[in-house]
């Protein structure tokens, strides 16, 4: 590998993890501050990437895509917390994994009802889509450049309102003792609803940056079986989970993973038979 394809291949882990960040710091701001297990966080980056798609079809510009997807993600926070979100707070995280893994499964059928299953693509502005010519025969897009520069902009824009202003006195404030800030007189669940909101529109605002530079599609291997194996392990986790709580035994801690690969190995007994022989080991 000579110098500048290595430089490319340093770029891109830079582009990608810079996206990966502003989805991350998202869910930092549910799971830290509101103390909720939000599986379905990455529905939301998906929800992005399709209100990308949606909007620049529709209007033929990318920043109109990018405010008003940001935007409608916004208000489904706030809808989302207010029904939802909000009665799990202090509850145990068992509840909170059941309800989010119940939202990816809704969001996800809302997305085949509305989108289908065919290969989208966006186009990133036109001031954009150009490239910086590096050797002969390799040039780097100047839209991953612009995402990079965009997310540090997004961090440092997170980083003066959490330190800087009132808002994120209260957070941080919040985030430390939740009932000395009420007894204060300080409307935190107020700013719990703004802070989930915040956390959804960050997730859809990486799904929308990233949607010009790959494919908006869901990908699924073998689809029809896939997706059959899929709903399986998550109907033999939702059994166990429920067995818990019809035998009025809920452990203090019960293990998303063991839920996981219990109904996993339940799907792969129950379909063994239907595979090709050695398919499964």
């Amino acid at each position: 590998m000579d110098l500048a394809t290595f430089g490319v291949q340093l770029l891109n882990a830079i582009q990608y993890g810079m996206v990966l960040f502003l989805v991350a710091s998202g869910l930092t701001l549910v799971f830290g501050i509101l103390g909720v297990i939000n599986l379905a966080h990455g529905a939301f980056y998906m929800l992005g990437a399709y209100l990308a798609y949606w909007i620049a079809a529709y209007t033929g510009s990318f920043l109109i895509a990018l405010v008003a997807g940001v935007v409608i993600a916004f208000l489904v926070g706030l809808v989302l917390e207010n029904v939802f979100i909000r009665r799990l707070y202090g509850r145990d995280h068992l509840a909170q994994v059941l309800l989010s893994f119940g939202l990816i499964l809704a969001i996800d059928e809302i997305r085949q009802i509305l989108f289908g299953k065919d290969v989208h693509s966006v186009l990133p502005p036109e001031t954009l889509r150009g490239a910086i010519q590096l050797t002969d025969n390799l040039s780097y897009p100047v839209y991953r450049l612009a995402i990079c520069v965009f997310c540090l902009a997004v961090a440092a824009a997170i980083y003066f309102v959490i330190q800087r202003t009132k808002v994120g006195m209260i957070v941080r404030a919040g985030a430390e003792n939740r009932e000395m800030t009420r007894t204060l007189g300080i409307g935190f669940d107020r700013i719990n609803r703004y802070v989930f909101a915040v956390g959804i529109a960050l997730a859809a605002l990486g799904g929308i940056v990233v949607a010009p530079v790959s494919t908006v599609v869901i990908r699924r291997r073998c689809a029809g079986r896939h997706r059959l194996h899929r709903r399986r392990c998550h109907r033999c986790a939702f059994d166990r989970a429920h067995r818990y709580v019809r035998q009025g035994a809920v452990p203090e801690r019960v293990e998303l993973s063991d839920l996981w690969v219990d109904g996993c190995r339940a799907a792969v007994a129950a379909q063994r038979h239907s595979w090709p022989a050695g398919f499964v080991t």
